[in-house]
C-alpha cells in the first residue's frame, strides 16, 4: 500500500503564511501558491528566528556553564 502527501489547499497556505483568508482570491490557483510560497510575512520570520534565538542562547549558557567545571 501506498502512503503519500496531500497537498496543502491554498486557504491552509495563507494560514501558515499568518495571510488573512482569502488575501489571494482571483488569482489562478497556479498564482496563488507561487504568490504565497514565495513571499515571507514578518510573523513568520519572526517565528523562525525567535527559534534560532534561543537555540543561541542555549549554547552560551552550556559555553559558560563548561568553562566554569
Amino acid at each position: 500500500k501506498m502512503i503519500g502527501f496531500r497537498m496543502l489547499t491554498i486557504l491552509e497556505c495563507e494560514r501558515l503564511q499568518t495571510l488573512p483568508d482569502g488575501y489571494t482570491d482571483g488569482m489562478s490557483k497556479t498564482q496563488a501558491y507561487r504568490a504565497i510560497g514565495n513571499g515571507w510575512t514578518v510573523d513568520v520570520i519572526a517565528h523562525i528566528l525567535s527559534g534560532w534565538f534561543n537555540e543561541e542562547t542555549k549554547k552560551k549558557k552550556r559555553k559558560k556553564l563548561i568553562k566554569r567545571y
